[in-house]
């Protein structure tokens, strides 16, 4: 492919000509543009100094010509034209100055190619000198109709900022981390029709304000560490809900794992350090469509393992930090789909080991901090699928670790901040 050349005369000339009218760069102001970055194809791009005042369309064609050295396959350069350049990825207008003003607050924005800016983060205010974030800047945002993620930190954005989110017809993903939106705030939400994934992280939701987003009918992803049983009989409603998250702080219990397993296609639940007993945990054994599944320092024992088995597209089990023994390792071995399984910190040893054999389709195991030794890992030569196993914090040897990888070249094992691995 012939490599694209900014015009060097006339600003009508090239790929990167500008067919209409630009506004006049304000006197004594940059641009405030981060970098551009230039494949191969591409003649590398280096600015000239401009006077003050002068036109976009003068900095579109204003280039100098590349050096010697800049001919690398990717080159990114520090360019404060980066609209003028007529290359798609921002267009002069509102949202270019709604960029600025937020960047001078400190929030930080991801471009893409011919699109724009697609993401832009707020500064946590607990780690920034910059701003808080408030309903103002949310009027700002909307300016920027490209945006695809909002990502926000511990900011002053109340429910009224949450108004703004409608106008953004792209998004896609919100997180907020803040502690000032209510059922309101939802209700805001649940306008940008569009949205897939939300994260959010305030308490002061409860299941009316979980209601409110069963409208967003391309929702795919929720996560928070603030939900009852209550908000989770809500789910179910929810039309294209695949995956959620759910941890320390929610108040969830045994009960809501029900209410959990009715939601048809849900193919991932994280479930972290909730009080879930073996009593939930038969629940979601309704749960069919469920393909990764994690249950970490929660109350669960072997008890409530058969439950398990009957998830025949479960690929992805952590039990970490829970009441597992060699005693429901057997059932575990039933899993047939089971490709990545997590056992930390379990009450498993060398005895138990020997019962995952049986899982022919095992790629990750995953069992530092557990009572196994060298006994217990020549088993795993039986499992020729694996392709990486963590011992970290376990009793193996340097001599175990030397012959398990001298029976499995092909896999990588990991101990302590070690890896090792035969080629």
């Amino acid at each position: 492919m012939a490599s694209m050349r900014l015009p060097t005369s006339s600003p009508q000339a090239g790929p990167f000509a500008l067919n209409r009218a630009v506004p006049t760069a304000r006197a004594g102001q940059q641009m405030r543009l981060r970098w551009l970055v230039c494949c191969a194809t591409m003649s590398p791009i280096r600015t000239a100094p401009l006077p003050a005042g002068a036109s976009l369309r003068e900095r579109g064609s204003r280039c100098a010509p590349p050096k010697k050295e800049d001919s690398t396959m990717f080159c990114a350069f520090h360019c404060t034209t980066l609209v003028c350049l007529g290359i798609g990825l921002c267009s002069a207008g509102p949202s270019d100055d709604a960029i600025e003003r937020l960047s001078n607050k400190g929030c930080y924005f991801r471009y893409e190619s011919g699109v724009g800016a697609v993401e832009v983060s707020f500064p946590l205010n607990f780690i920034s000198k910059a701003p808080n974030g408030n309903d103002d800047d949310m009027k700002l945002l909307s300016q920027i109709t490209t945006l695809r993620r909002v990502l926000i930190g511990h900011t002053n954005i109340s429910d009224d900022g949450l108004i703004h989110l409608a106008k953004l017809p792209e998004l896609q993903e919100f997180r907020f981390g803040g502690d000032k939106i209510t059922d309101e705030g939802f209700k805001h939400i649940a306008r940008a029709k569009n949205l897939r994934r939300v994260f959010i992280g305030s308490p002061k939701v409860t299941h009316q304000g979980w209601r409110h987003l069963a409208a967003l009918e391309h929702l795919e992803e929720i996560e928070t560490a603030h939900i009852t049983d209550a908000g989770l009989e809500e789910l179910p409603q929810f039309k294209a809900l695949k995956r959620v998250g759910f941890h320390v702080g929610s108040k969830i219990t045994d009960a809501g794992m029900a209410s959990l397993a009715q939601v048809k296609g849900l193919e991932k639940a994280w479930l972290v350090k909730l009080g879930i007993s073996d009593e939930g945990l038969k629940s979601l054994g309704g749960a069919k469509a469920l393909k990764q599944l994690l249950l970490a320092d929660n109350k669960v024992t072997d008890a409530g393992l058969p439950a398990l088995v009957l998830l025949e597209k479960l690929e992805f089990l952590a039990l970490g930090g829970t009441g597992i023994s060699d005693d429901g390792l057997p059932t575990i071995a039933k899993i047939s789909s089971l490709r990545q399984l997590n056992l930390d910190q379990t009450k498993i040893t060398d005895r138990g080991l020997k019962s995952l054999v049986a899982l022919k389709n095992l790629e990750s195991l995953y069992i530092n901090n557990t009572s196994v030794s060298d006994a217990g890992f020549a088993h795993l030569k039986a499992m020729p699928s694996l392709k990486l196993v963590d011992l970290s914090f376990t009793k193996i040897t340097k001599t175990g670790v030397e012959q398990l990888q001298k029976d499995m070249p092909k896999c990588r094992v990991m101990v302590h901040s070690l890896t090792f691995q035969s080629n």
